[in-house]
């Protein structure tokens, strides 16, 4: 059983320990006036750790630590939900945000280390009385407006000088973050106010679901590190607008892990198959050895035979046999051949099970010793009965060209590989790889 609200599984309730906080400002002066903006980060941990803590972090990063790598702890989705509800939406909804527990932000009000006001900008998720603490609303029920921001205020109090003090939300933006270096599976909450922080991490948080797939950014490194950056004030010494230089906060992708990816990304570019020769040309596809696609009868000795050679050796070209049978009567012939030939023996039957055949097609599989062996050293099977009962899956590869068609096939090979090893079944990932590999070879390597 579960307590609704409290034990399931919802964004409350999949999360880690909490270690520390970052911040971007000094530490609260004795009075409890704000600490001034810094041009790094401070790390504020808790006691319990805060020695242990504190020690690596400036073994790593010195007095004045910036440019921090870390890591995104829960797993992030490439799809829009409504924070309201929890429920998807459609693209376009502008209720929509992108489904990511790693990062929050609000407009809130907090009094006494209590939180007081929070809303979206439009409804108020949760309030209480600045005096009485009864709560008011809570998880958007009952339905509340906003108030405006820097316009209205969601409470008053009269300072020591008998002055009337209006207190406005503040943006408030949360971003949980791990440090590998702490060896500890506990995050770090980077917490800042300011607008454009707010603004920058949303933006670049979005970018980096859009392109990362799935829009998971779990397990991938990011940089947290700040920068200056001149900024435009609304309202300066009296009441003109300024520019000033702040210390802004951005969120990159290690250039250690982009370089990786796009190198790996370079390569699988050019592992496509390469356009098919036209007919008649005695060039092959790149990286095709010289090596003929059969094996002559008796060539290997018998002590490296196995009983997979003869199962699925290729079988007789019975058309072109036939063909060719007149013509050579007819040499024969015109040479005064006068000996006595005797009938050519019917062919040999061959026992059970040594065909292979395509499910439903009756025709024998060309699969040769050479083929198998060059799928099992490329590591797309642990041996030559596995890669033939992989091969065997699609009844496209039993008609294909073993010669023509072996650049596609062993693409066939590695994307068929790729899906079983994502947990994809066997005959699903078959059947979608052979779409994909005839789209890619665009009808020039024809079946047989």
């Amino acid at each position: 059983m579960s307590i609704k609200g409290m034990t399931t599984r919802t964004e409350q309730g999949v999360n880690l320990p909490e270690i520390g906080r970052i911040r971007k400002g000094a530490a609260k002066g004795e009075r409890g006036q704000v600490g001034k903006n810094l041009t790094h980060f401070r790390f504020d941990f808790d006691q319990n750790v805060a020695a242990e803590c504190d020690a690596v972090v400036s073994k790593l990063y010195g007095a004045e630590p910036n440019n921090i790598s870390v890591f995104l702890p829960l797993a992030s989705r490439n799809r829009l939900v409504d924070p309201r509800t929890g429920e998807v939406v459609a693209r376009g909804n502008e209720s929509g945000e992108y489904d990511n527990p790693n990062w929050s932000a609000w407009l809130e009000v907090w009094k006494a280390g209590g939180l007081i006001y929070r809303s979206d900008g439009d409804r108020v998720q949760f309030k209480r009385h600045p005096d009485t603490w009864e709560t008011l609303v809570t998880n958007w029920q009952p339905e509340t407006p906003c108030v405006t921001l820097k316009k209205e205020p969601v409470y008053s109090y009269t300072s020591k000088s008998n002055k009337v003090v209006p207190v406005f939300p503040a943006y408030s933006g949360r971003l949980r973050l791990l440090l590998l270096e702490l060896e500890r599976f506990a995050y770090l909450t980077f917490v800042t106010t300011s607008s454009n922080d707010v603004r920058n991490i949303s933006h670049q948080l979005n970018a980096y679901i859009e392109m990362a797939p799935g829009g998971n950014l779990q397990g991938i490194p990011f940089i947290l590190g700040r920068r200056p950056i001149v900024i435009g004030k609304p309202i300066g010494t009296g009441g003109k607008p300024v520019r000033s230089e702040e210390w802004l906060v951005y969120l990159e992708t290690d250039p250690a892990y982009v370089a990786a990816r796009m190198a790996a990304q370079k390569k699988a570019a050019f592992q496509l198959p390469a356009p098919a020769v036209m007919e008649g040309s005695f060039k092959e596809l790149p990286g095709i050895d010289d090596e003929p696609d059969w094996e002559p009868a008796g060539h290997k000795p018998v002590a490296e035979r196995s009983e997979l050679d003869d199962f699925f050796k290729p079988g007789p070209d019975l058309e072109t046999i036939v063909d060719q049978a007149p013509a050579q009567a007819a040499g024969q012939a015109t040479t005064g051949a006068t000996m006595d030939v005797a009938p050519a023996a019917p062919p040999k039957a061959e026992p059970e099970g040594e065909k292979t055949e395509a499910p439903g097609s009756g025709k024998r599989g060309n699969f040769s010793i050479v083929l198998l062996e060059e799928i099992v050293e490329r590591g797309f099977a642990p041996d030559r009965s596995e890669a033939a009962k992989m091969l065997g899956r699609s009844p496209w590869l039993y008609k294909a060209n073993p010669i023509k068609a072996r650049g596609p096939i062993y693409q066939w090979c590695k994307l068929y590989r790729a899906k079983v090893d994502e947990g994809t079944p066997p005959d699903d990932a078959a059947s979608d790889v052979t779409i994909t590999v005839q789209e890619l070879t665009d009808g020039e390597f024809k079946n047989e």
